[in-house]
C-alpha cells in the first residue's frame, strides 16, 4: 500500500512509528461495523485514498473511532466523509470530543467550512456539534461532495478565534461571570435550603405569592388540555410524537427533555402535574422541538411538525376564560 494514503494521521494518543498503517486498518474496521450501508469495499477505498485523511481515537492500545475527511483547499471547505465510534464509547461524549479535535485541526490550517452529508438518524448529533444549513454557494461544492441517499447536506462554519478544545472551560467561565453579575444586580437574594421537602417548597411558593388553582379552575384547565391532546392525535404528525425518539437523538437530551405524547398523557392522568397552562405548553413545545431537531426542518416530517407547531400555538393562545388566566403564577 502506498504510504501517501496516510498523508495526514492524528490521534488523541501518540501512535508508535511504523504502526500507522495498522491503526488505519483498525479504523477501517470500525467504519465498516458502524456504517454497514456504506459497504466494506467503498470504505476501504476512501480510507486508504491518498487524498483523504483520518483523525482517530486511540484508547487502551486500540482504535475506537475516527473521522475520515478530504480537504478542498482551493474551494475553501473540508468534507467529512465518515464519522463513527465504537458502540462501547457511544453516549459518553467521545463523539463530540472527536469532532472538536477535527475542528481544531481545520482551524489551525485556516479551513473554516466543514461540509458533510449527515445521515438522517445522526442529524441531532451534527446539530449539537454546530452544523446547520449550508451557507456556501452551490458552485463551491457541486460535483465535489459525495452524495448519499437518506442524508442531509450540512455545514459548520468555524470561528478563526475560538479554540474548540476549550469549549467546556469557556462555558464554565461564562456561567461564572453571569452568576457574579446576577449577584451584583439582584435586589432580593433568597436562598432556600432543603427545597425537596414540603417546608422548603412552601417557602418558595409563599415568596412568589402564588397559590395552586382551585379544583374548579383545574377541571376547566384539564378539559381544555384534553381537547388539545385530542387535536394532536388527529394531526398527521401525531405518529411522530407518539413514540420516544431513538437513542441516536435521546442521548443528546437532558432526562427531563425526553417528552413524548405518551408522557404527556400519563402526566394528564395524574391530575397533579399540569397545574398551569405554562407547564403544559412547555411540555408540548419541547415534544415538537426535539423531533424537529431530529428529523430536520427540510424533511417531510419536519414540515408536518412545523404545521403541528402552528396549530398548537393557535390553540394554546385561545385561553379566553378569565378563571384560567389566574392559574398562571407570576
Amino acid at each position: 500500500m502506498h504510504p501517501g494514503s496516510m498523508r495526514e494521521y492524528h490521534s488523541f494518543d501518540p501512535i508508535p512509528v511504523g504502526r500507522e498503517e495498522h491503526a488505519l486498518r483498525e479504523e477501517k474496521c470500525v467504519f465498516c461495523k458502524q456504517l454497514p450501508e456504506m459497504g466494506a469495499a467503498y470504505i476501504t477505498k476512501v480510507v486508504f485514498d491518498p487524498h483523504h485523511s483520518t483523525i482517530i481515537i486511540k484508547r487502551r492500545g486500540g482504535v475506537w473511532g475516527g473521522i475520515c475527511f478530504r480537504t478542498f483547499s482551493q474551494k475553501g471547505f473540508v468534507e467529512i466523509v465518515f464519522c463513527a465510534i465504537t458502540h462501547e464509547l457511544r453516549f459518553k461524549g467521545y463523539g463530540m470530543r472527536l469532532m472538536n479535535h477535527m475542528k481544531e485541526y481545520c482551524r489551525f490550517r485556516s479551513h473554516f467550512h466543514l461540509l458533510t452529508c449527515a445521515d438522517n438518524n445522526a442529524i441531532g448529533f451534527f446539530r449539537k456539534a454546530g452544523f446547520t444549513n449550508v451557507t456556501l454557494p452551490p458552485e463551491s461544492y457541486a460535483g465535489y461532495i459525495k452524495d448519499y441517499s437518506h442524508t442531509t447536506l450540512m455545514e459548520c462554519v468555524l470561528s478563526p478565534d475560538f479554540n474548540n478544545l476549550t469549549l467546556l472551560q469557556t462555558i464554565k467561565h461564562q456561567r461564572g461571570m453571569v452568576y457574579r453579575k446576577m449577584q451584583e444586580v439582584t435586589k432580593r437574594p433568597i436562598l432556600f435550603h432543603n427545597t425537596h421537602q414540603h417546608s422548603g417548597e412552601d417557602a418558595v411558593l409563599k415568596s412568589l405569592n402564588w397559590k395552586p388553582p382551585s379544583q374548579e379552575v383545574l377541571q376547566a384547565l384539564h378539559k381544555k388540555f384534553e381537547s388539545i391532546l385530542h387535536t394532536i392525535a388527529q394531526h398527521p404528525a401525531s405518529a411522530l410524537c407518539t413514540e420516544p425518539l431513538p437513542p441516536s437523538q435521546t442521548h443528546l437530551l437532558e432526562p427531563t427533555d425526553m417528552t413524548d405524547y405518551q408522557t404527556v398523557q400519563t402526566r394528564m392522568r395524574s391530575r397533579a402535574y399540569y397545574l398551569t397552562k405554562a407547564i403544559f405548553k412547555a411540555d408540548l413545545d419541547r415534544m415538537v422541538a426535539n423531533r424537529q431537531a431530529h428529523y430536520g426542518d427540510g424533511s417531510p416530517q419536519g414540515q408536518q411538525l412545523e404545521d403541528l407547531k402552528s396549530v398548537l400555538a393557535s390553540l394554546l393562545s385561545n385561553f379566553d376564560t378569565p378563571a384560567l388566566a389566574t392559574s398562571t403564577p407570576p
